[in-house]
């Protein structure tokens, strides 16, 4: 495979996980997780009874009539957004890398900053989980936009034209 090809696959993937992510948050926002502190917020939700997987809002007990972030919800509106953009990026037929670059580091900053809101997410060093793994996300997201790409464009141009079927010799 050529090594641009492997990009072009990835990118493929970032697609698919822009919107199998928001697909997803579906299902948190159903069973009542990924809550985030009070808030009188438009897109803030009231707890009105029910089961959910999350019974605290932080250290206090998730009680009737509280209003809080739902992160689950900011998620999935942020990847809808991500994969209407990488659906207009791939309409343009981009050089190879440039959807997971953009995958990397939008979802880098997006859940990085939205984790912050959240009160149930245990920490280390004052950061989650997922946190930790966006300050690995936007660096390569960078890395790849613009080195890998400048690389890509190259091995691309140095690369020789497919031939055409009126191009190659009979027996081939």
């Amino acid at each position: 495979m050529e090594p641009f090809g492997r990009w072009t696959n990835l990118d493929g993937y970032a697609y698919g996980l822009a919107i199998g992510l928001a697909i997803g948050r579906i299902g948190c926002i159903a069973v009542g997780e990924h809550f985030g502190r009070h808030s009188s917020w438009l897109l803030a939700v009231r707890y009105d009874g029910g089961t959910v997987r999350e019974g605290t809002l932080g250290p206090n007990p998730l009680e009737i009539g509280s209003q809080f972030h739902n992160t689950a919800i900011y998620e999935l509106l942020w990847m809808l957004l991500l994969f209407g953009l990488l659906t207009l990026l791939m309409r343009r037929r981009p050089t190879p890398g440039t959807l997971m670059g953009v995958f990397c580091l939008y979802y880098g900053i997006a859940r990085g900053l939205s984790d912050f809101l959240r009160v149930n997410d245990e920490t280390v060093l004052g950061l989650t989980g997922a946190q930790w793994m966006c300050v690995a996300l936007i660096p390569t997201g960078i890395w790849v936009l613009t080195r890998v790409r400048k690389a890509v464009t190259a091995d691309l141009a140095a690369a020789p034209e497919p031939a055409t079927d009126f191009e190659r010799a009979p027996g081939q």
